[in-house]
């Protein structure tokens, strides 16, 4: 559909003007997620521009057609693809396309590029817990317990599974040198964005 070619047009011009991208977000790297999009397979698609932002960042939602905030997991890879680190944060999930159900490659890979992603402090993978995967996340807003969950049992999928399902989209675009250095999905249900000071805690992370 239109929004899934707009965003195939993105990429293939990102990919002229610079090469593989390094950063991607992966929506759907479970089943529950597929089943919930509609889709045949996880949807990967680069993270284009002004994506990232420090802790305690402010930035305009202006004209953003959908608006909710996920606890995210930022995954750094290294050359070999193995998992360098993590960050834990917080990303502004949004739409360009108001016309669009909520459903459909086209809207899972706009999804994608989402608008923005506050990162916190990065883990090198040698300091992380060894049952960093089984670590519970809560969102609070105003220290309000709204979502609760656990990391390996993201709605979209481990960070380990989001990763392999990166790695392996881009060896297939950009063959298996192409340098992948950021992966990202979310790791609880989407909350309404609102008045409010939003926090993500991944506990020891």
């Amino acid at each position: 559909d239109d929004a899934y070619r707009h965003q195939q047009l993105v990429y293939g011009e990102l990919k002229r003007m610079s090469g593989a991208p390094r950063a991607w977000r992966v929506v759907g790297a479970q089943d529950p997620l597929v089943r919930h999009f509609r889709i045949e397979k996880p949807v990967v698609a680069p993270i284009v521009r002004g994506w990232k932002y420090d802790d305690a960042a402010h930035f305009r939602l202006k004209d953003r057609v959908l608006q909710t905030v996920e606890a995210t997991l930022v995954v750094y890879t290294a050359p070999d693809g193995s998992i360098a680190g993590v960050a834990p944060s917080a990303s502004i999930s949004s739409s360009r396309f108001p016309f669009y159900a909520p459903h459909g490659p086209g809207f899972a890979a706009d999804l994608a590029s989402f608008g923005a992603i506050v990162v916190g402090k990065r883990v090198d993978v040698g300091e992380l817990p060894a049952d960093w995967e089984r670590l519970g996340v809560v969102v609070t807003r105003d220290d309000i317990p709204r979502a609760v969950g656990y990391i390996d049992r993201s709605v979209s999928g481990s960070p380990k599974a989001a990763t392999e399902i990166a790695l392996s989209h881009v060896a297939s675009w950009h063959g298996q040198d192409a340098p992948v250095s950021v992966v990202t999905t979310g790791t609880l249900a989407t909350l309404p964005v609102a008045v409010g000071a939003f926090k993500v805690n991944f506990g020891p992370l």
